[in-house]
């Protein structure tokens, strides 16, 4: 769209690989990723290609694309097909080159209970010297499980299995972690970025009688030493047993005993299992180090094959729901070439990725005259398909019983204004032409996108603008008249033809488009322009809807 009433944006942060500034992408946009100097977030590295990846954000949706990259690109380790745009959301991991980078945008985390996840729990008094106190655990350290501890890991391997959220899973791994050890508090914690902060995703804590109950994550203070040292992707333990030095830091936070495990998912660090114990030491011994680490594997994969099951739901659900609008815009808009007096007119209609939202029609009026109409439609899938159909038919309604455009147009801006959703509405230009003089009317309600050929020139010309469809119900639209004369041309078109991305990470853009309209590829119909769309991006696939059609007014011959 070329307007909106809201945006959004959405920060993108690295979480292993070379340090690297955080990024951010907002509505509208378009970032791309690579190691060339004109890439918007530039990637310094031999894996990384020139331009790697785009990410960007249409109509609700954030989209990235891999743009032919040689070592490809991941989400949630799932490797993406070239040139095809993939759904984003919240909390997944892009693995470009040695960089993977979380998307984080949106409401924050919440507990099962709704109240919100806090950040930045400082460690009080948790300085870097109480490190000497932490003892890295190998892999070997471990051993065998006890048989209740091996009891606890099958019944939470099943529970973990139906878990529906992040929240939820983190929930069920610390509650295990109490009731297969002996300590007091149970934690799943997450570093923000690569900073010294961090959130808690869940928290339990063990009652003097022994029960386990949910915790406030602001009653939890750590061991910031522990989780520095656990970040180095292997299980920390920390004691102060026959430590005669033990740190007067760590002393203050009463912790005893604590460690700390890493949650691994795709070979990255993800989170950590804490569990601790305060004032008195445990006497869990190496059990409850073996039970800790099982625990934090587990939870690892279930949460890859979590995001991997919402990431084919999601494309399950969009192409569901892309299929039944793409046919409602088959059925309402079909491809056309036809003679009408004096006018050729072609329209061609190709369907997006992920977004279906764009309008075209004509129609014949009671004085012989022609109407013909584009426009979008914000939203997507079968609902914008369902506002584009209604816009349609109250448009035909309203041009044959208005006594002017303007009055046709604004009888379906207060239509929209009272049906459509909020934050929902529709960018429209209309021309009412005489097909056989080339005199026509224009009004454009924020669509933008249209272009004249008069006497050989080219331009962009504001054609009675006003604003999208839905925002006002009381704006006074107005009409502009034009004239096409023999050999000239009008070209109007849908913002997918101009916003498709291009092998080297640039958009199609206005330019291009005008330069087809001023040479004689445009007496040869919209295929070549499509085609010529498609050979700079790559690929046949369109990242969003692209509707184009051409009015030309014939020479005599």
């Amino acid at each position: 769209m070329n307007q909106s009433p809201r945006t959004e944006a959405c920060r993108f942060v690295a979480v292993s690989g070379p340090p690297f500034d955080p990024f951010t992408v907002r509505e509208g946009e378009t970032c791309s990723i690579g190691r060339g100097h004109g890439c918007d977030v530039l990637l310094a590295d031999p894996a990384v290609s020139r331009v790697h990846a785009t990410i960007a954000r249409r109509a609700d949706r954030w989209l990235i694309t891999d743009r032919g990259s040689r070592h490809g690109t991941r989400i949630n380790d799932f490797l993406l097909t070239p040139f095809e745009p993939a759904l984003l959301s919240r909390e997944d991991l892009i693995t470009i080159g040695p960089w993977v980078i979380r998307m984080s945008c949106g409401a924050e985390p919440t507990t099962s209970s709704g109240s919100a996840m806090i950040r930045a729990l400082a460690a009080q008094g948790d300085v870097p010297e109480g490190d000497r106190h932490v003892t890295l655990l190998r892999t070997d350290d471990f051993g065998r499980l006890a048989e209740e501890q091996l009891t606890l890991i099958l019944e939470c391997a099943g529970a973990l299995s139906i878990e529906s959220s992040m929240i939820s899973l983190a929930e069920r791994v610390a509650e295990s972690a109490l009731r297969g050890t002996r300590f007091q508090h149970a934690a799943i914690v997450r570093r923000v970025g690569g900073s010294e902060e961090f959130e808690v995703l869940a928290y339990r804590r063990r009652t003097s009688a022994g029960e386990v109950q949910h915790g406030a994550p602001g009653e939890l203070v750590f061991s910031r030493s522990l989780l520095r040292r656990c970040a180095e992707g292997q299980a920390a333990m920390l004691s102060k047993e026959n430590e005669p030095g033990y740190g007067a830091s760590i002393a203050e936070l009463s912790i005893a005993s604590a460690i700390c495990v890493p949650v691994i998912v795709a070979a990255v660090l993800d989170c950590f299992l804490y569990v601790d114990t305060r004032f008195v030491a445990s006497s869990a011994g190496a059990s409850a180090y073996r039970f800790c680490n099982v625990l934090a594997r587990l939870h690892g994969l279930a949460l890859s094959n979590m995001r991997r099951a919402d990431l084919e739901q999601r494309e399950r659900a969009i192409e569901n729901e892309l299929r039944a609008a793409r046919e409602a815009q088959r059925l309402i808009a079909p491809e056309r070439d036809e003679r009408i007096g004096a006018l050729d007119l072609s329209a061609r209609m190709r369907p997006g990725r992920f977004l279906a939202g764009d309008l075209f029609g004509t129609h014949r009026l009671p004085d012989a005259s022609l109407a013909a109409w584009i426009g979008d439609v914000t939203g997507k899938g079968v609902e914008a398909a369902v506002l584009m159909a209604a816009v349609q038919a109250h448009l035909v309604a309203s041009l044959s019983a208005a006594t002017d455009l303007a009055e046709a147009v604004g009888r379906v801006n207060r239509f929209v204004s009272a049906h459509a959703a909020p934050n929902r509405f529709v960018t429209l230009l209309v021309l009412i032409l005489d097909p056989m003089t080339g005199h026509a009317w224009c009004v454009d309600a924020g669509h933008g996108l249209a272009m004249l050929r008069q006497n050989g020139e080219t331009s962009r010309p504001r054609l009675g603008m006003g604003i999208p469809l839905g925002i006002d119900p009381d704006f006074s639209f107005t009409a502009e008249r034009i004239t096409l004369e023999p050999g000239d041309a009008a070209l109007l078109y849908t913002d997918g033809l101009v916003e498709q991305t291009c092998l080297d990470g640039s958009e199609f853009g206005s330019d291009r488009v005008q330069r087809y309209l001023e040479g004689d590829h445009a007496d040869g119909g919209l295929d070549d322009l499509l085609a010529s769309v498609e050979r700079l991006a790559g690929t046949s696939r369109w990242e969003d809807d692209v509707t184009v059609a051409l009015i030309r007014h014939v020479r005599e011959e």
